[in-house]
């Protein structure tokens, strides 16, 4: 704009000295580029997201802006980003400025999302920016993060029905699977310092040409499925984002239950590809399992989980299925309820406490949306 003003100025004038200002001020812009590109090239970004428990769970993406050398004429930068939350689906672009200073920076941006789920920050471009504004220049962009946002606690106790509870475990899905029962053999392999020497194969040993050991089997038992089997559409309603949310923290509470009142259960999540399986027999299982569920998008419409439950007949492995829904569960279960014990519990807004039913032999509990002080006390 300067040079721009200069002509005319020049062309109006005819003075020598306005000619000079134009080369000066074409010489600094030239000058500006030169030093900003020696910049960029010395210029490095990084970005985290960082969750503060404490304030609300509060998520902000942190990014650090770091260079090698003195900066000359760099001013600013400018960020483009993508936050992604895999589970809801949901895509959020934001952008930022942020003003350099020394070699080392570092800039908090509350993000405005507390959605639980696997939320990723994804790098659209950064660009380094002059003093004088007008040169920017694209520079190397940060390697994509993410991070696993857990869902708020939910106080729950569950408690096995009696009558349920007396089922054969022949009954539940029995599962070979590497332990310390004698009775039966899993696999072999070589033996290691620590092995239990009994349990040497000396025949095999001998024809090896080396040490192998037995390894015994333990008959786990898993008799209760658990189906996360809520979806954006309730058959003919939307569900909210605050009861698809709450239904993810019950999902949650009901495994910890499990895990921790030592009762082995399988996790089964609707996907594209069929139903995911997953075993927990222990609470470090649950650990590892709900970091993985937690990586799953949500269904676009609810029901699919039982309907890949009943298609594959798993009833025959369980004496117990426990459906988790956001919104009243509308699905019916066709004569299942007579060959496995059904308990739904259902998250909705429209009541203000603990609320169970009976409906076709099944047993439908209601949990409301708020009220986060109480315990809730289910029956499965």
């Amino acid at each position: 704009m300067l040079i721009a003003i200069s002509a005319v100025l020049l062309f109006f004038f005819s003075k020598a000295y306005i000619l000079y200002m134009i080369v000066i001020f074409a010489a600094l812009g030239v000058l500006f580029l030169i030093l900003l590109k020696r910049d960029s090239r010395n210029i490095e970004t990084e970005a985290s997201i960082e969750i503060e428990q404490e304030s609300d769970r509060e998520i902000n993406c942190v990014f650090t802006v770091k260079s090698n050398k003195a900066l000359t004429v760099t001013k600013s930068i400018v960020v483009e980003f993508e936050l992604y939350n895999k589970m809801f689906d949901i895509t959020k672009r934001q952008k930022a400025v942020f003003e350099l200073r020394d070699k080392w920076h570092t800039y908090k941006i509350p993000v405005g999302t507390k959605l639980c789920g696997e939320l990723s920050v994804k790098c659209i471009s950064v660009h380094a920016i002059d003093l004088s504004g007008v040169w920017q220049i694209r520079i190397p962009s940060f390697n994509a993060e993410s991070v696993v946002v857990y869902p708020d606690r939910v106080k729950m106790n569950i408690i096995l029905d009696d009558v349920a509870a007396a089922a054969s475990r022949e009954d539940g899905i029995m599962q070979n699977r590497k332990g310390t029962d004698p009775s039966e053999m899993f696999d072999f392999k070589e033996y290691k310092p620590g092995d239990d020497v009994r349990a040497i194969h000396w025949k095999l040993s001998e024809k090896m040409d080396s040490l192998i050991v037995r390894e015994a089997s333990e008959p786990s038992h898993y008799e209760v499925a658990l189906i996360p089997d809520f979806g954006y559409v309730n058959v003919d309603e939307d569900t909210s984002p605050d009861e698809l949310e709450k239904a993810v923290s019950v999902t949650a509470a009901l495994g910890e239950q499990l895990a921790m009142q030592g009762i082995s259960f399988c996790i089964m999540v609707p996907t594209d590809d069929g139903m995911y399986v997953h075993e927990i027999d222990s609470i470090n299982e649950y650990d590892r399992m709900i970091a993985e569920i937690l990586r799953f998008r949500i269904r676009d419409k609810a029901g699919d989980g039982l309907k890949l439950f009943m298609s594959e007949h798993m009833e025959e492995y369980f004496t117990r299925l426990v459906i988790v829904s956001a919104g009243t569960y509308k699905q019916e279960f066709n004569g299942l309820e007579h060959q496995v014990g059904i308990t739904v519990v259902s998250v909705t807004g429209d009541i203000d406490k603990l609320h169970e039913i009976s409906r076709d032999g099944a047993r439908m509990v209601e949990v409301p949306l708020k009220n986060e002080e109480d315990t809730y006390r289910i029956v499965i």
